[in-house]
């Protein structure tokens, strides 16, 4: 990864990801593996990678329709779950990026839904697919190891009668090979996988020490402040809670409902999400978003059955069922119809491509974040610093300051590395002139070349 600057990590300032201009260790192998391919298929840029995601996306949502179908009986609520997901803003988030969260959860959604299909005539085949298919999901995410929740509560509550120890070398085995996959990748360059891995896995573990602040930060941090209720959400903006709040009624219910809790089927969806809720909060300390994606379709499947349910109960259950979906639809679909009129990647990225073309021609050196490079090149002449050269020594002609990535990074140096966020501060100040000032980018020159 020559874009970017090993000693320029926003979250960790200063420390040296060794050998990441050579070999990319700092996150699993499979989705770069699969998007390399991609890309020679279709074409390299922002949209064809946008649509490696979608077709993620289609996966998972089908996989779920099924899943829903085969756990509960019933197509009407599985097609109302599916409709739930796929007009869900977090799910669309996650199913149009680049990262590799979507590819991962369908992984995992394809392991639940083959299990499934298979386990009633062809148990041993269904375990063996389950494990392949889970080990692709690990290899691509490590929040792939959630889906281990669902596909061990399927097979404890619907098969733990036909238990053989077979069964768990039929498991092991793709695991096994996965392991020893990856551990002969590892061991090419085991000081770069070393330094890399451990940078990006620092910190996400503390919630293990302080498991109370973990939970309570789950939902206040994760859900409220990243996603649902940011502190620059305003009016009708503000509402978009509600939808955190839906799908968490819809679990509290079926926890407290008799019937569903002593049903398998439904007492699988209910404790995947309940557990991997838990999971999510003690294993991962960044409180990123969008791995929500995780925990989405048993949220999205529950609310499902709820409204189902509601709907057989009378005029004043179709009235209430009506409202809650009514109220979650307008509410999901008006942040996606928000959000298209938007259009960044038109508004807002490429004007300031277009900008940095103009004034920074070919030869001129650029600090910014890594998207740049899909329009300027990965070149020697961009680099992804958001310490902006001071560890480095580097200057650049150009420097980009972005909303999500530097400007959030550079919030925190205060706290972080007070000499790194004093220098920052007087460098773009003193040496460095706005010379752009878009809604999510900032472009800097530097005052010699300014004149």
């Amino acid at each position: 990864m020559t874009v970017l600057e090993p000693t320029g990590l926003g979250s960790k300032p200063g420390t040296v990801m060794a050998g990441i201009h050579e070999k990319n260790y700092h996150v699993m192998p499979l989705s770069y593996l699969t998007q390399a391919a991609w890309f020679k298929l279709v074409g390299f840029g922002i949209p064809s990678m946008r649509f490696f995601a979608i077709l993620w996306g289609l996966v998972a949502l089908l996989c779920w329709k099924f899943i829903i179908e085969k756990l509960t009986g019933s197509g009407r609520i599985a097609l109302v779950a599916a409709f739930l997901l796929a007009v869900d803003h977090a799910f669309l988030e996650c199913a149009t990026d680049g990262r590799p969260d979507i590819m991962s959860a369908a992984l995992g959604a394809l392991a639940l839904a083959l299990y499934l299909h298979w386990r009633e005539a062809f148990l041993p085949r269904a375990i063996v697919a389950a494990s392949a298919l889970f080990s692709l999901s690990v290899l691509t995410h490590p929040m792939g190891g959630l889906a281990a929740v669902p596909l061990l509560l399927a097979y404890s509550l619907l098969d733990g009668k036909r238990f053989r120890f077979s069964h768990a070398a039929l498991a092991a085995a793709p695991l096994a090979i996965a392991g020893a996959a990856y551990l002969a990748f590892i061991l090419r360059d085991y000081v770069s996988f070393q330094a890399q891995f451990a940078i990006n896995a620092g910190g996400r573990l503390d919630g293990l020490s302080h498991p109370f602040r973990a939970l309570v930060d789950e939902v206040l941090v994760r859900y409220f402040e990243r996603f649902y209720l940011p502190g620059y959400a305003t009016g009708i903006a503000r509402l978009r809670v509600l939808i955190i709040f839906g799908y968490w009624f819809a679990l509290i219910w079926a926890i407290v409902a008799p019937d569903m809790r002593k049903t398998s089927r439904y007492r699988l969806l209910i404790l995947a999400a309940a557990v991997d809720f838990i999971a999510l909060a003690l294993f991962d300390g960044t409180k990123s978003y969008f791995y929500i994606i995780h925990i989405l379709p048993f949220l999205a499947g529950l609310l499902a059955v709820w409204l189902v349910s509601a709907w057989s109960k009378g005029p004043a259950g179709k009235l209430a069922a009506v409202a809650l979906l009514g109220l979650m639809v307008f509410l999901q679909i008006s942040w996606d119809v928000y959000a298209i009129y938007k259009n960044p990647y038109r508004n807002i990225y490429l004007p300031a491509v277009a900008f940095l073309r103009e004034h920074a021609g070919s030869t001129a050196s650029i600090i910014g974040s890594g998207e740049l490079g899909f329009d300027l090149g990965f070149d020697a002449n961009l680099r992804d610093d958001s310490s902006l050269g001071f560890y480095s020594g580097r200057k650049a002609d150009f420097v980009v300051v972005d909303e999500r990535a530097y400007k959030q990074s550079m919030l925190g140096y205060a706290a972080k590395a007070p000499d790194l966020d004093a220098y920052v501060k007087r460098l773009l100040s003193e040496e460095y002139t706005r010379v752009y000032d878009g809604p999510f980018y900032e472009i800097y020159q530097r005052k010699a070349l300014a004149r």
